[in-house]
């Protein structure tokens, strides 16, 4: 992986530092919580009881009926991380038989490694048949800047390209082609019988159908279209898991600690494993230093935060100390210790790059 490949995966998203708040002052934590309104973040299930039923049979969501689902393609690798997920590799075909849970659907593997078995899966990573979102040519977020540092990236061929929706232009949408080391940009514009062209003597009814004409010859592109562009990994799935979207306390031994990465006045933070499966940061509360249902209040304030540039919380531990608070973890470190390592080999437009990241968010 190249330098601006890793540094563009580590701002992707813009994060604050777990270290900070155990070594922020007390004051500064008041002015920055109310914690009147907080409450502990438990699950009165396990409350009552201080253990987990971990043999209970693969459950089927409340009012589960077995109807004609409809089917999605597998846009990634996902390795089940419970008994309770269903394993599955890129261009498998999935039949989601529930929706209703949000961010993680209950399928039944139609084609691949898991044929015929049922299982929870995480929505972002599979797209309906035949539809756009599930083309691998189809980058529906991506910014220009973005699109031209993907396809500059280590792995792309001659004539690698992406559509995606267009910045400048709402509801329209771009064509990125690579050539010769550069990456030129094309409008895709609709007729008004819905047709798309990227010159108005040669129109399609699809999307579909421009790409693979384009793909045949270039007729007036400056190359004609190759492979996709390289994706460079999985997104993110909504919270650990189906079973710890809302039972977000979860039992103490699923978490193996494993290094450091930094200390605090009120506690640690480590990198670590969850269920042997999943890598995670674990901020740890040091007994006595603090109160815990201050300390709990980070987690209730992270609960209600949800965007692309925050790490998520996943699940916390509050059952004995001391009390973890298990968070995504940011592959890449500390964001000043990676700058501060990299900032010899940096280009100033890389660093042009992050002023703007900062300033946008």
């Amino acid at each position: 992986m190249g330098t601006n490949e890793k540094f563009t995966s580590c701002w992707e998203r813009v994060v604050s530092c777990c270290c900070c708040c155990c070594n922020a002052s007390k004051q500064e934590q008041d002015r920055r919580l109310d914690t009147k309104d907080v409450r502990i973040i438990t699950n009165p299930a396990v409350a009552d009881k201080g253990e987990f039923d971990t043999n209970r049979p693969l459950p089927s969501p409340p009012g589960f009926k077995m109807p004609a689902g409809e089917r999605y393609i597998a846009l990634f690798d996902y390795s089940a991380r419970t008994a309770d997920d269903l394993n599955f590799n890129t261009g498998d075909i999935l039949e989601v038989l529930d929706s209703k849970a949000g961010e993680w659907w209950f399928a039944r593997a139609i084609t691949g490694i898991s044929v015929n078995k049922r299982g929870y899966i995480p929505a972002n990573y599979v797209a309906l048949t035949e539809s756009i979102d599930a083309e691998p040519w189809y980058f529906p977020g991506m910014k220009r800047q973005d699109a031209e540092k993907l396809l500059l990236a280590e792995g792309n061929e001659e004539g690698s390209f992406l559509v995606r929706n267009s910045e400048s232009l709402k509801g329209e949408l771009s064509l990125s082609v690579l050539h010769e080391k550069k990456v030129k940009h094309y409008k895709l514009q609709k007729l008004d019988n819905g047709h798309y062209y990227v010159s108005k003597t040669k129109s399609f009814p699809t999307l579909k159908e421009l790409v693979e004409y384009y793909s045949r010859q270039a007729d007036g592109l400056c190359v004609s279209l190759g492979k996709p562009c390289r994706k460079i990994e999985a997104p993110q799935t909504y919270g650990l898991s189906y079973n710890t979207v809302d039972q977000w306390e979860i039992p103490r031994n699923s978490i193996k600690l494993l290094t450091m990465l930094g200390a605090g006045q009120f506690g640690e933070v480590y990198e670590g494993v969850w269920n042997e499966t999943t890598s995670v940061a674990v901020k740890t509360l040091k007994p006595g230093t603090m109160d815990p249902t201050e300390f709990l209040g980070e987690a209730q304030l992270m609960k209600r935060l949800r965007h692309p540039k925050l790490i998520q919380l996943y699940a916390v531990c509050t059952l004995e100390d001391p009390i973890y608070i298990i968070t995504e973890l940011m592959k890449n470190g500390s964001l000043l210790e990676y700058l501060r390592r990299k900032s010899a080999i940096l280009s100033s437009s890389n660093m042009m790059c992050l002023c703007l990241r900062l300033q946008s968010f």
